[in-house]
């Protein structure tokens, strides 16, 4: 019986997208370095700032617009905090709860309502941190039912990113590698801003992805009998070890190093030197380990763009999270 053996390696953001400007203030959370211990695969992209304005809050209801410098069009967004509420897992002890929001710009109004936020915390009634929101965390946690909220606008146009430079977290944290990264000095000292008088360390971001699992299975060739079998059928004919299914700790090193090469192939980010051009024959890949055909999958909260290709997020009610790829 011949054979194919394929993988469909999953990938994941592990954290919402964050531009160099919160990168900056949150490196040394432990919450957000909790996520990023799992990232193995970073992009640095660019989009215009985004913030939240006209931001009001009254009895456990806030009411906020979603901005992007540079467009007139927004985000209406409402989210309910109460006891018995969607949102009741970010409520702590009697239900009371305050807003300290961070403004992007020291002059700000700090009467309601509030402009120009780059971000909110929210704290129980005794001042402890419960969580934060920024505008494209709070996308991110509404994607992944994570948070209840009514938006109205098209969500997909504030979450388009171009993608500059794609890399890997190798033998250390993601969080040291971009403290002193030479690629992220380059871009910001190379790159413009897209909307002009914007601060560009507020228009780049940093996206996380991890490996998440891997589907295989054999597909026969063409003029034998059936068509895609399953590993565990495939096993019971006894073929040979070739059959034997990897483990997530067996792929893990393989996975990450065939995606970065994918997506470096796939985008061409003018901040990479090497594209990978014949992939998916490359060392130390998936096809390393005795695969014959390899099919990526990504899994992101947005639209990742350069001129070579793209991932397009199509947004539904039903089911938010549907990607093609060009």
């Amino acid at each position: 019986m011949e054979f194919k053996k394929v993988i469909h390696p999953v990938f994941v953001m592990s954290y919402p997208a964050m531009s160099v400007y919160e990168f900056q203030h949150f490196k040394e959370e432990s919450e957000v370095l909790e996520y990023w211990q799992f990232s193995s695969i970073y992009l640095i992209c660019q989009r215009p700032t985004l913030y939240f304005e006209n931001v009001f809050c009254n009895e456990g209801v806030i009411k906020l617009h979603i901005k992007q410098q540079g467009r007139d069009d927004l985000l209406d967004v409402e989210l309910e905090f109460y006891k018995g509420g969607k949102n009741e897992k970010y409520i702590r002890g009697n239900g009371e709860f305050c807003v300290d929001v961070c403004f992007f710009d020291k002059e700000s109004e700090h009467n309601q309502p509030l402009n120009h936020v780059a971000g909110v915390r929210f704290l129980d009634g005794e001042g402890q941190f419960i969580f934060w929101l920024t505008p494209e965390r709070l996308l991110f946690e509404y994607f992944n039912h994570k948070l209840s909220a009514k938006i109205v606008g098209d969500i997909g146009d504030f979450i388009k990113y171009s993608v500059h430079y794609i890399g890997q977290a190798q033998d250390q944290a993601i969080s040291q590698r971009l403290k002193a990264h030479e690629k992220l000095v380059a871009i910001l000292s190379t790159e413009h801003p897209l909307i002009e008088g914007a601060s560009l360390n507020r228009e780049l971001i940093l996206i996380f992805l991890r490996f998440a699992r891997a589907d295989e299975h054999f597909m026969l060739l063409p003029g034998q009998a059936g068509g895609i079998e399953s590993m565990e059928n495939i096993q019971g004919k006894n073929i040979n070890d070739r059959c034997r299914p990897r483990s997530f700790d067996e792929l893990k090193e393989f996975a990450v190093n065939d995606f970065e090469a994918y997506l470096i192939n796939l985008f061409e980010p003018k901040h990479n030197k090497i594209l990978f051009k014949n992939y998916p024959n490359i060392a130390n890949g998936l096809k390393y380990l005795g695969y014959d055909q390899v099919e990526p999958k990504l899994e992101v909260v947005g639209t990742l763009i350069t001129e070579c290709g793209s991932y397009l997020l199509e947004i539904s009610e039903i089911e938010p999270l549907v990607y093609s790829t060009k």
